[in-house]
């Protein structure tokens, strides 16, 4: 499984990729084993070339034949219109995005007409993290990593304990998405709760960690600076 794709529909990033020969740049929206057996990406094409048809809309990718995919900084709002998350194309699903939300995690929970799955979930919280309500988005990502325990909701989470000023349960959450996904951003994250609690050497190790993977990670330098100035006085 393409640990990207699933990365991008998760976080609602558009993807670009080279298919056939051509750049794409697409929506993902599900990701997983169509009806001939092959993992497969139904997408909205929205800038790029292909020798048919270059007018943006729905393409289905094999991945097997995406060359050089990256995930862009570029979000997207939600799905495009037409979209089936249940696209009778696909008999195994690994991923898919979840359905419109409205305003800050409002219409997410009991009463809402039907039970919100884990990604919703997190979009609310995150909404809701954005908006400066931490204990509201709390309680929503609580529930999402109950249902699923994606690595971007586990650091979230982590993020919203820290806001609300506790930083030993930020702990658990940080160190979980560490370990799901070698990523920048829960190892750094980690390294500065545990230096604020005096663990200095697991702190300057998951510092390290981070800066592996993103050199210019600012948060992972100050935590190792911090150290090294510890360890010299």
């Amino acid at each position: 499984m393409n640990e990207l794709v699933c990365d991008a529909i998760a976080a609602r990033r558009r993807l670009r990729f080279v298919y056939e020969g051509y750049e794409r740049i697409v929506e993902p929206h599900l990701y997983g084993i169509n009806t001939a057996n092959h993992e497969a990406l139904s997408a909205w094409l929205v800038a790029g070339w292909t020798a048919s048809t270059p007018e943006p809309g729905w393409r289905n990718y094999l991945v097997a034949e995406m060359a050089d995919v990256h995930v862009l900084a570029t979000p997207f709002e939600g799905p495009r219109p037409g979209y089936n998350p249940d696209d009778p194309g696909f008999r195994q699903i690994f991923c898919r995005l979840a359905g419109a939300l409205a305003g800050a995690g409002e219409g997410i929970g009991e009463g809402a007409g039907e039970t919100p799955n884990a990604d919703a979930l997190y979009h609310a919280g995150r909404s809701r993290m954005e908006a400066g309500d931490a204990a509201g988005a709390l309680a929503l990502l609580e529930r999402s990593v109950a249902l699923e325990p994606h690595f971007l909701t586990l650091e979230l989470l982590g993020e919203c304990l820290l806001a609300l000023g506790r930083p030993r349960e930020a702990i658990v959450p940080l160190a979980a998405s560490t370990g799901l996904h070698l990523q920048s951003r829960a190892p750094a994250r980690l390294a500065e709760v545990l230096l604020a609690l005096g663990r200095r050497e697991q702190a300057d190790e998951l510092a390290g960690r981070a800066l592996a993977v993103d050199p210019d990670n600012e948060a992972a330098r100050a935590v190792r600076e911090t150290v090294r100035r510890e360890r010299e006085g």
